[in-house]
């Protein structure tokens, strides 16, 4: 019986939701210790909750959706196509490159992409199996420097073109 209850934690601990639940009681338990410095007591576990939640929770989860969704590029890179709107995207129809070649920037954008820095993709010659699939959307499009990159869910990012090529992301 001690396997299982073994096997049973070890499988909770190396799951998303725990992992992401002992993130949040860390922020919290943070938050608790900085507001009890400042109120000269300890203002227990229930009010640093309650404040934390109120205050900070939503920017820090969206923070930290858009660092996991950043270690996922990191892992399996982005194959960016182009698409007339996000109806096709969804339909994953995307344009021939003949429909939009008269559009300068959007054939440069187009293509396999990996990793360079913590915020930086380069174009890759290697196709990337399992690679993430991004969006671009000729309708939308109206600078050859400056991409909305869009994702099956997952958070639109702004790409910029960098001097060398490389896309940053914003």
């Amino acid at each position: 019986m001690m396997n299982t209850d073994n096997s049973v934690m070890d499988l909770l601990k190396n799951s998303a939701l725990y992992r992401e639940f002992q993130a949040e009681r860390e922020e919290v338990l943070r938050h608790k210790w900085i507001e009890s410095e400042k109120a000269g007591h300890d203002i227990g576990f229930e009010r640093a909750l309650t404040d934390w939640i109120v205050k900070y929770r939503s920017k820090w989860r969206k923070e930290r959706e858009k660092q996991n969704f950043l270690e996922q590029i990191q892992k399996r890179g982005v194959n960016i196509l182009v698409f007339s709107n996000i109806d096709e995207f969804r339909d994953h129809r995307s344009l021939p490159a003949n429909e939009y070649a008269s559009r300068k920037g959007l054939e440069e954008i187009t293509g396999n992409y990996e990793m360079a820095s913590s915020k930086t993709l380069k174009r890759t010659d290697v196709s990337l199996m399992f690679s993430l699939l991004a969006g671009v959307f000729a309708n939308e499009y109206q600078d050859r420097n400056r991409y909305d990159l869009h994702f099956h869910d997952n958070p639109q990012i702004t790409v910029n073109r960098n001097q060398n090529g490389y896309l940053e992301i914003g």
